[in-house]
């Protein structure tokens, strides 16, 4: 397929407009999560800064796919440029245009207009920047149209610039220009922003330039490079600026790019226009074909990050889409906009009070109720927070932006404001993730779905403190199963903390990991890590199967049970044999089938390949325990060992693993890290093999393995050779003499025996050690020794010819010295011819020293040999000796620490010795060899089995052995976290949250007092003589007859307060004990009263149950109440006006009211043309047509009557009852005046498989039958519009098969109206509103004849239509406003909501 094609689609699916192009083919970037596959990581690794295919690649690609604007007619301007030259209209000069821009073209008029006079030609801007005298680092750049699809940039971004699919996306807007902010808040932004970046994998996104915002961004990002290491990666912060008004962007151009190009940061030359941040990674200039004109790029940014939001990531089998905030600094008009549009399409925001102007105004009146945001509150804000520019500010400036800041704070879901130095303020990379998890609960989800969407984002970002915080709490019970797949996605992406939270929370290992599981795991390796180039290696070598499915994955488990056997030994037995006919051994347990829902690749498929039944592994803990070590993943390991029952095994395993491992390693850094891993393990294991498997050869080596053993070899060889020398009358000496020696070998021998001492057996350990250390030692001895000796011997002896002599001299005598034997005539002193041989001759004497003819007095420099023997003696009494002190004391604290298992060690290698040999001690053991050869040659005297140690113990045992052994285990872990208490870092932190946990407790002391208050009330209440109820155990008594009294202890006892995020999270959760407790009371208070014990005179004053069960709705928006002061018509009055460009005048709360004087409201005129003009009221240009109209009565086949009683027509149109929208006319509506609809709300209980009805809370829960539309995003109640004289909406019909149609009205006619009124819809305006209907049908039985009638007469007639029955609940994905009947259907039957 071209690549001409994806522009084509990119566009076609953005819905814009323009002139021919070039496109390319937006399947190629289908699949653009590929670009975080650990293939194309290693693809870019392999493809440095200037590579010539990258760079062709880049230079044939980008001029195809995406285009630059160019003015091609000159239209001259009034205005000069900056250096007086006449500019077009455009903002360019006479030079700046093409040849062909400057010539007259009758064709075209003299009025410029830009969708005339600008077209799109290749690119000619693109490829790597530097910005010079600056950081060296190359960065990337491109010239776009700001026509370009969304879809072309991105796959340029993700594809050819090899950006990893983002986690997050966060948008960062705020003030263009430079701003102060307090040093402290700016650390704190700069810190948190960076962290969220860094611990999440997220993009960036700002404005690109050196001012402002951007450029506090980019000092952020700059500080984070210079504070970490290379392998801490980069972030990427990508800037999205104007192309027009980038200076010294000349630099930049170039047809075939630039590779790299180099850019001048210029700020005091840049006059207008701005200079490119240094420290962004990446840019995006977008072009218009104007010179000057900011906030070109914005429209293509609000595309791209929209486009970018809706990509899904996918990440060990779980796929999320990729989530969006904005981050608010400062700003100005637009910043507001940018917000205003953000929380209209449902992102987050994040906004930094304290950074100044539009963030600290909305920060301001964040926390007001809608009503009290007033105009003239908004004014007040403006002349403080912009005090230069408040003149400017008109009075309908000041309306819209009061419109704009209601409707940003009434999405309080959306919205989130850092203040530095709140009480309990997180920093902002946890105000970013919270106010990210607020806007999800705020979705409208089920609450699996909701919860698990939460969840699978804090596993991507990889913040458990968050998910603690946030997810694990007591709002939502998790189910195991439910965790399953995202504790696969935590163990392939290696986050050991969530699979330590995952475990916390009830996750079974036992259950979790399924043969089909590990195989995904498996099938999942790291690619960097060894295991897996082995198993490639295995996959290789092994032939294909022509009668394999292909469908079946190729890796199988044997495959890896024949690499681990490679690492383990030949003697191991294969973990996973090969299966026979391509099965699967597997142990099939019936488990119950749980269904779950996952976005992207369902791992659900991993557990449900068997209809029924999961295949378990035989050890589940041991499997996962291997496929952890041999990725070398330290902590995850540790987890996993943790659960583990036969640990000791399993910790040699994974020693003997990682030590092969490293052998192969070619990483040092790697190989040291799985060392020390393997050490580790070493610690927690004992020796395991099985000796039945072992051959002559391995057991003759493992024999001689121990030190013992061959002294054992040794003694009994020369026991025999000096026997035998003794037997023949010739060598009777040299047998004596190796007798001699024998006798010391056997002497040695007996210390063995010493080993089951637990005092002695360490010291022979010490003893065996330094020996070794001994025979280092000898080395750095022999040099000095030898090179003193050498130079003594030849200063002070000539010739000596006699060899025996010669190495006395050199060596003998010189290693002597060191323990104070010093030769006498070293220094002349006591030199004595007699004791010496002149000549040499005497073989009993050493030759005489050099010394004068009389032969009196040496001739040898005397000072020379005395100074060589005091430096000798320097180096080697004081020097090395102490060195040898020091190995032996280091060798001797190495032992001396692990006595207790050196000796255990030592103990069972002794009984399982003398257990397994004939008792006899060498070289008696001659003779139980010889009787056991008489026995077996001689006399044929068939052989009995010795009675070995068990290899394998009975099921009893076993149970023993492995409790045994968890026990130890549980010590060890409990030791190694008591240690890790000890330090002093950890000792620092527990004192900081002791001080933190004392300010919050200071802080809820009032509302503990409020709580026992209200348990003091209740006792108090025991004034009436009809109240014999003293405490509340007595009360507690007398309810135990009404058998209740357990409800009202678990309603009592509560749990206590989970360590939180933050201190008012802790308060909130505080608050909500507080409610429960209040719940409890009333119920206290009823039981009371139903059984006698009180008159209504007697109840305690406590709030209303009402209140109590429907609190006040938190910052997070887990409970959406209605805004005091919004009784006024909300959704009727957006600014924008559904599927269509034009914009409402701004009204805000207090300018509803047609009563209320509203001097400014000139509001547009919208009347749409729809196909079925025929049954529509006439377009309303002109007033004459609607004169025909009769309101306030039945108008033909039309009522236009209102439920609310008369409205006011003036000037011909009829007014809205509710009050002002900001939009005449009847915009999208059928009809001028109220526009009727019915909603039949068709309901039934909702029952288990056994037909009992369902409960939640107590209450009854209901299920409605609603309906999906093709391209539409909620669910809806099959109602609406009816055609006029009809009973039944248009929707319902589309569901319901003609010939039931009477059948239903019938059903509406026997229904129960719910309500009757005014709808608030953003389709009203001032002269065309709906009123609804809305009639509930209600089936009480499950076989009710009326019910299978419909269900069978249900039937889709379009192709992308969707029916079924939902549960009703308050996350159910409807429109708002049938939400809020389906509520009042609900309240009417008592259910739950």
């Amino acid at each position: 397929m071209e690549p001409s094609a994806l522009r084509k689609a990119g566009s076609e699916q953005e819905g814009f407009e323009g002139l021919p192009r070039r496109v390319t083919d937006l399947g190629m970037v289908s699949n653009l999560r590929r670009s975080n596959s650990s293939l194309f990581k290693s693809w870019r690794l392999q493809c440095p800064f200037g590579n010539n295919d990258k760079q062709e690649s880049l230079s044939s690609w980008i001029p195809e796919n995406i285009k630059k604007k160019e003015c091609v007619y000159f239209v001259e301007s009034s205005k000069l440029s900056d250096a007086g030259k006449v500019v077009c209209q455009c903002g360019y000069t006479h030079e700046q245009h093409l040849e062909e821009a400057t010539k007259p073209h009758t064709f075209q008029g003299t009025q410029w207009d830009p969708k005339k006079h600008v077209q799109e030609m290749p690119t000619d801007a693109f490829g790597d920047i530097v910005f010079t005298g600056l950081s060296q680092k190359v960065k990337k750049y491109v010239r776009v149209s700001q026509d370009t699809p969304s879809s072309v940039i991105y796959h340029l971004m993700t594809q050819h610039w090899g950006l990893e699919v983002p986690n997050l996306l966060i948008s960062v807007t705020g003030g263009a220009k430079n701003f102060n902010m307090k040093p402290r808040l700016k650390s704190i932004f700069r810190r948190g922003l960076v962290k969220v970046a860094q611990t999440t994998g997220a993009w960036i996104i700002t404005g690109g330039s050196h001012a402002g915002v951007m450029k506090q961004v980019g000092e952020a990002v700059r500080d984070f490079s210079l504070s970490s290491s290379y392998k801490e990666g980069e972030l990427i912060t990508i800037g999205v600026a104007t192309w027009g008004t980038v200076h010294r962007r000349e630099g930049l151009i170039h047809p075939t790019g630039s590779f790299p190009a180099e850019y001048i940061l210029d700020e005091d030359g840049q006059g207008n226009l701005t200079c490119l941040d240094s420290n962004h990674s990446h840019f995006i200039l977008v072009d218009d074909g104007t010179h000057g004109q900011y906030g070109v790029e914005i429209p293509l940014r609000t595309r791209l990050e929209k486009f970018i939001s809706e990509q899904t990531k996918e990440r060990g089998g779980v796929a999320i889409k990729i989530p969006i905030v904005c981050v608010v600094l400062e700003g100005g008009p637009g910043t507001l906009h940018t917000i205003y549009n953000a929380t209209t399409n449902g992102t987050p925001c994040v906004v930094v009070e304290g950074s100044g102007r539009v963030a600290d105004v909305i920060a301001q009146v964040a926390n007001l109720p809608v009503s009290d945001i007033t105009i003239s509150l908004i004014q007040q804000k403006l002349s403080v927070f912009f005090q230069e520019m408040f003149e400017t500010f008109t009075e309908s400036r000041i309306v819209e932006w009061t419109k704009k800041i209601q409707d940003i704070v009434r999405r309080r879901q959306l919205l989130t404001v850092f203040r530095e130095g709140k009480d309990g303020q997180q920093d902002v990379d946890v105000a970013i993730l919270q106010a990210l998890l607020k806007a999800s609960r705020s979705q409208d989800h089920f609450g699996h779905e909701n919860w698990d969407h939460q969840l699978k984002l804090a596993v991507a970002w990889n913040r458990v403190d968050i998910a603690r915080s946030e997810i694990f709490t007591d709002e939502w019970q998790w189910k195991p199963s439910d965790l399953h797949p995202t504790m696969t996605a935590a163990l392939i992406s290696n986050k050991p903390e969530f699979v330590k939270l995952f475990l916390e929370n009830g996750v079974q290992l036992k259950e979790f990991v399924t043969w089909d599981t590990l195989l995904y795991l498996y099938e999942n390796l790291d690619p960097s890590c060894l295991f897996h180039s082995k198993l490639q290696k295995v996959l290789a070598e092994e032939p294909e199967c022509p009668a394999c499915a292909p469908a079946a994955p190729r890796l199988q488990m044997h495959h890896v049970a024949q690499v681990l056997r490679e690492l383990l030994g030949d003697f191991t037995q294969p973990l996973y044999p090969r299966p026979p006919h391509n099965g699967r051994p597997r142990l099939l347990l019936p488990v119950p089938h749980v269904k779950l829902n996952v976005q992207g690749v369902s791992l659900w498929s991993l557990y449900k390949r068997s209809s029924g039944h999961v295949t378990f592994t035989m050890d589940p803990i041991r499997d996962l325990l291997i496929w952890a070590i041999v990725q070398n993943r330290r902590e995850l390991a540790g987890i996993i060992w943790a659960q583990s029952q036969d640990c000791i095994a399993a910790a040699l395993a994974c020693s003997k693993i990682l030590k092969e491992l490293s052998k192969e390693e070619e990483d040092t850094d790697s190989s040291e890290e799985m060392l020390a891993l393997a050490e580790e393990y070493e610690h927690r294991a004992i020796l395991f093999y099985d000796p039945d498997e072992c051959g002559l050869m391995k057991k003759a080596a493992l024999y001689f393995s121990d030190f013992w053993n061959k002294l054992d070899v040794g003694a009994i060889l020369l026991f025999v050779a000096g026997l035998t020398c003794r037997l023949i009358p010739v060598t009777l000496y040299p047998g004596r003499v190796i007798l001699s020696l024998d006798f010391i070998l056997f002497c040695l021998r007996l210390m063995h025996i010493f080993t089951i001492s637990k005092t002695l057996g360490p010291k022979i350990i010490i003893v065996k050690r330094m020996m070794k250390d001994v025979f280092f030692f000898l080395f750095l001895l022999a040099v000095w020794v030898v090179s003193f000796g050498v130079a003594k011997q030849a200063i002070l002896i000539h010739n000596e010819r006699r060899v025996d002599w010669l190495f006395r001299g050199a060596v003998y005598h010189s290693y002597l010295t060191i323990f104070g034997q010093i030769p006498g005539y070293i220094d002349g002193v006591n030199f004595n011819p007699e004791h010496c041989s002149p000549n040499g001759t005497d073989p009993y004497k050493p030759k005489c020293p050099e010394s004068d003819a009389t032969q009196q007095r040496p001739a040898f420099p005397e000072w020379l040999t005395v100074l060589l023997l005091c430096l000798y003696l320097l180096f080697t009494n004081i020097l090395l000796l102490n060195l040898l002190i020091a190995m032996f004391n280091y060798t001797f604290q190495q032992v001396q620490e692990h006595t207790d298992q050196i000796w255990k060690f030592q103990r069972h290698d002794l009984i399982e010795e003398y257990h397994g040999r004939p008792a006899a001690p060498p070289p008696f053991i001659l003779l139980s060899h010889l009787q056991l050869f008489i026995k077996r040659v001689v006399l044929k005297t068939p052989a009995k089995r010795h009675k070995q140690l068990k290899n394998k113990l009975e099921k009893n045992e076993e149970a023993a052995l492995l409790s045994w052994e968890i026990y130890l285990k549980e010590n060890y872990l409990q030791n190694r976290q008591f240690q890790q208490k000890q330090r002093p870092e950890q000792k620092i932190e527990d004192i900081s949250n002791k001080a933190g946990m004392e300010l919050w407790g200071s802080r809820t002391s009032s509302v503990c007092k409020s709580r026992q208050f209200l348990h003091l009330t209740v006792v108090e209440s025991r004034g009436s003589e009809k109240a014999p109820v003293t405490t509340l155990a007595c009360l507690q008594g007398c309810l135990g007859k009404h058998g209740r009294v357990d409800a009202m202890v678990d309603l009592l006892d509560l749990d206590p307060l989970k360590r939180m995020g933050s201190m008012e999270q802790r308060l909130a959760s505080l608050e909500e004990q507080v409610a429960q407790t209040a719940r409890a009371l009333h119920w206290i208070v009823r039981t009371l009263r139903a059984s006698g014990f009180s008159s209504e005179a007697d109840v305690p004053t406590l709030a209303s149950q009402k209140a109590v069960e429907e609190p006040d709705a938190e910052p997070g928006g887990r409970k959406k109440t209605e805004e005091p002061g919004d009784s006024y018509h909300v959704n009727a009055r957006h600014l924008l006006y559904p599927n269509c460009p034009v914009t409402r005048f701004p009204v805000p709360n207090e300018k509803v009211p047609w009563e209320t004087e509203f001097l400014i409201y000139d509001p547009p005129f919208y009347t749409a043309e729809r196909k079925d003009a025929a049954a529509m009221d006439p377009v309303g240009d002109t007033l004459e047509p609607l004169f025909t109209i009769q309101y306030n009565v039945v108008d033909g086949l039309r009522d236009r009557r209102s439920f609310h009683g008369p409205y006011t027509v003036q000037a011909g149109l009829p007014l809205n009852p509710m009050g002002r929208t900001g939009l005449r006319g009847r915009g999208s509506l059928s009809c001028f005046g109220p526009n009727h609809t019915l909603y039949p709300m068709v309901t039934r209980w909702r029952r288990n498989e056994d037909g009992a009805i369902c409960r939640k809370s107590i209450k009854k829960m209901l299920e409605v039958l609603v309906v999906k539309l093709p391209l539409s995003e909620h669910w809806a109640l099959p109602g609406g519009s009816r055609e006029p004289g009809e009973t039944l909406p248009r929707k319902l019909k589309r569901i319901l098969r003609q010939e039931h149609w009477p059948s239903f009205e019938n059903l509406l006619k026997c229904g129960m109206e719910v309500y009757k009124g005014y709808m608030d819809d953003p389709r009203n305006t001032d002269n065309a509103w709906i009123e609804t209907v809305a009639v509930s049908v209600h089936f009480q039985d499950q076989n009710d004849v009326e019910l299978n009638r419909l269900n069978s007469n249900l039937h889709a007639c379009d192709s992308g239509a969707s029916i079924r029955w939902q549960v009703v609940d308050r996350r159910i994905p409807l429109h708002a406003n049938h939400k809020t009947l389906l509520q009042k259907a609900a309240a009417e039957f008592g259910a739950h909501y």
